[in-house]
């Protein structure tokens, strides 16, 4: 009994750590996702001013 007992509690503990360790990850990739929309989005902005300023210029000259 007990050896058996002791197999299923050293079994759950590894499927509790996986579990825990493919959570982590997933919210760590969620977040890393977030900040990387995050620049492109500023990386869009960015570009589209240069655009508006060089129609600007191509207007007044």
């Amino acid at each position: 009994m007990k050896k058996r007992r002791r197999r299923r509690r050293r079994r759950n503990k590894k499927r509790k750590r996986k579990r825990r360790r493919i959570t982590t990850m997933a919210t760590k990739r969620k977040e890393k996702r977030k900040i990387d929309m995050e620049e492109e989005e500023k990386k869009k902005e960015k570009e589209e001013k240069e655009e508006q300023e060089e129609k600007k210029k191509k207007k007044y000259k």
